[in-house]
């Protein structure tokens, strides 16, 4: 009897040529601050909608996740942000603590709970929703932390 084998389809996703990525960095060079200002309150409500419905329905293992190619558009002033009002944790790359501390200075921000990745799993955590910062990819945090925990965060395709 002949054996018998799934396929898998392959995971497929956004592809940019070099082309487009070349725009948009072009695009971002040219983006005046008030627009900037727009797109991240427009960024900060969305995820602010997903935080308040953790908060309201319980719950747990979701991903909350904003993909996107541009640059320069407030997407790390939304998440800390974000992070100063629900004092939720910022899990970062370790090579990215001191820039997210620097920008949080120039808001007026102090003393913001960031973690590197690799700490957090030294940690063990007890917390059910963290921010992920655009820098880490999803899977990874998934991996390291867990099916329980709800990330919220903006990713970088």
């Amino acid at each position: 009897m002949a054996k018998k084998y799934q396929i898998e389809p392959p995971e497929l996703g956004v592809y940019i040529t070099p082309e487009t990525r070349e725009a948009i960095k072009e695009t971002a060079g040219k983006r005046e601050e008030k627009r900037i200002a727009e797109i991240e309150k427009h960024l900060h409500d969305e995820l602010d909608k997903c935080l308040k419905m953790i908060a309201v329905q319980e719950i747990s293992g979701r991903d909350f996740v904003i993909y996107t190619p541009e640059r320069a558009i407030g997407k790390t002033r939304a998440l800390l942000e974000l992070c100063v009002e629900y004092g939720a944790l910022y899990v970062t790359e370790q090579h990215e603590i001191n820039f997210l501390e620097n920008e949080a200075k120039q808001l007026g921000y102090t003393d913001l709970p960031f973690m590197a990745i690799s700490a957090a799993r030294r940690e063990g955590l007890r917390i059910r929703t963290i921010l992920k910062s655009e820098c880490i990819k999803l899977e990874k945090v998934r991996e390291i932390l867990g099916s329980t925990i709800n990330i919220i965060g903006i990713e970088e395709i």
